[in-house]
């Protein structure tokens, strides 16, 4: 869902608009709910009689599966750091990873996580933009997609504008807005430090 935002310019009658991706004045959708099952289970051992020789037997084989088990355990704990490892060098999406970015000042708000994010871009988004002169005389208008990469430091890197636009001048604000933007609290997979995309569109209109 896409919104419109409006800049007031006192010396002009032209209204200028700016489409943010899930981002509303009015209102901010939380999302991103989770539910959370705990599977309990309980086994039943049976009692067997065992011979000398049947229990030396079974002695020595338990002995072999408990470190056959140890040394797949550590297999896999092994596998799955690497799994990790490999996911913090590679950014994933603001909705698909498990925690995510924060800005400081939602450490401790009483907002969903969310929906805090996404109020704090609006509200950094609207105060930091201004529609280029060069671009207002000559009455430029464009749709351009923006993205950027929240680092495991929580700075913001790899900024990307792309779109219909071929306007150098709408793409540089879109930039410099972004590269304006706080550092935050990185975002998390498995409890580890994650790099997180993070896009939206923006349309820059004269009406």
């Amino acid at each position: 869902m896409q919104q419109m935002y409006s800049q007031e310019i006192c010396e002009s009658k032209d209204k200028v608009l700016i489409d943010v991706n899930t981002i509303s004045k009015c209102e901010v959708e939380t999302g991103r709910a989770y539910k959370n099952t705990a599977v309990v289970s309980r086994r039943r051992y049976l009692k067997k009689r065992v011979y000398l020789n049947e229990a030396i037997s079974l002695s020595s084989s338990l002995k072999t599966n408990n470190i056959s088990t140890f040394k797949t355990d550590s297999k896999l704990d092994t596998q799955l750091l690497s799994v990790l490892k490999n996911a913090s060098n590679k950014s994933i999406s603001f909705d698909s990873v498990e925690k995510i970015p924060l800005f400081i000042s939602c450490s401790d708000n009483e907002l969903d996580e969310t929906a805090c994010f996404n109020k704090e871009m609006q509200n950094h988004i609207v105060n930091s933009f201004r529609y280029p002169e060069k671009a207002l005389q000559k009455g430029i208008q464009g749709d351009l997609k923006v993205s950027f990469i929240i680092n495991e430091k929580g700075t913001v890197t790899s900024v990307k504008v792309t779109g219909t636009s071929e306007s150098v001048l709408l793409k540089n604000e879109a930039k410099r807005i972004v590269l304006l933007l706080p550092k935050f609290l990185p975002g998390e997979e498995k409890g580890i430090k994650v790099k997180v995309l993070y896009s939206f569109p923006m349309s820059f209109t004269l009406e």
